[in-house]
Order: structure tokens, then sequence, then C-alpha cells
């Protein structure tokens, strides 16, 4: 059984982009923006669409494509991107597989093999790098793919790399 993200959880989502991503570059009020919480709430609707995102992956794949693709919001959407994308894997009970940054670059490399441009904070974890690089890769897609379905699947691919499923599962304060 997939568990979703809801309206409900974008605050805290918020709240740890707030607290832990605004060092190098601020963000915006997200909840200010009505129009864009309610753009973002209707992706963590659609997900839910068995037809078309039949499993784990093919969820995890859209909602990272469409926060980054959806460019919500005047900033901070790769971050969004980021918190949320793993926010609900850890809701699912995953983990992100222990690698170090330069296995992740490599992964990354082999599937966008154009991609040069890495960036990195000391303050990254592995998996931060990992997956911020891969939100600018999607943001920039038409520079590393040649369609929108080339990307889903390399992005898909990505995560089925990087993900291990746990045992236990992740408890997401609500408000």
């Amino acid at each position: 059984m997939i568990h979703y993200l809801n309206r409900k959880d974008l605050n805290s989502i918020f709240d740890i982009i707030y607290k832990n991503f605004t060092l190098k570059e601020k963000v915006p009020d997200y909840a200010e923006d009505k129009t864009a919480v309610d753009n973002l709430g209707g992706v963590l609707e659609r997900i839910k669409m068995d037809d078309f995102y039949p499993d784990f992956y093919d969820k995890v794949t859209y909602l990272i494509i469409q926060i980054n693709k959806g460019h919500f919001f005047q900033n901070g959407n790769k971050r969004l991107a980021l918190v949320s994308v793993l926010s609900f894997i850890f809701l699912n009970g995953y983990d992100v597989s222990s690698q170090d940054k330069e296995i992740y670059r490599k992964k990354i490399q082999e599937l966008f093999s154009n991609f040069k441009d890495f960036q990195d904070y000391e303050d990254f974890f592995p998996e931060e790098f990992a997956y911020y690089n891969l939100s600018v890769i999607i943001a920039d897609s038409n520079e590393y793919t040649s369609s929108f379905e080339e990307l889903k699947t390399r992005v898909k691919e990505f995560f089925v790399f990087s993900l291990v499923k746990k045992n236990r599962r992740f408890v997401f304060v609500r408000r």
C-alpha cells in the first residue's frame, strides 16, 4: 500500500526547507502563494492515479518531475522537489541507498552523459547532492534528453538504483 503526501503535509515540507535549505539562497513564503499551493496540491492528488503511475517508482518520478517542471514558485522549486520527494520516499518505508557522492555522480553521468556542471555544497548529504543535481537536470531536461519519455525513463532508473525498501515505516508528523 502506498502512502501519499497531502496538502496538510505541505506546511511541514515548507518548514523543513526554511530551516535547512535557505543558507545559500532564500526561498519565497510558499504558503502565501495560494495559486501555487493549489497547483502543488493538484500534483499530490494526481500522483494517486494508478493507471498513469502504476508503481512506486513511477509515482516518485512523477513527483520530482512535476514539481520541477511545474515551476509553481518564483524560486525554490528544486529544493521543494528535493524535500517533497524525500518525504514521500521515507513515508513509504524506503531509504536512499548509502552511497557516497562519487557513486551518485557516476550514476547520473551514466544516465545523463551531457550533464557536467554538478552543484555541491559541503553541507549536502550524498542523497541531497544526487537529488538536487537530478532536479537541475529535470529543470533543463531539453539539454540532457531528447524527449519527455526519455527523461521519465532515466529518472525512474535513477530511483530504482538509489532506493532501498525498509521494513519500517517513516512517520510523517502532521499538524
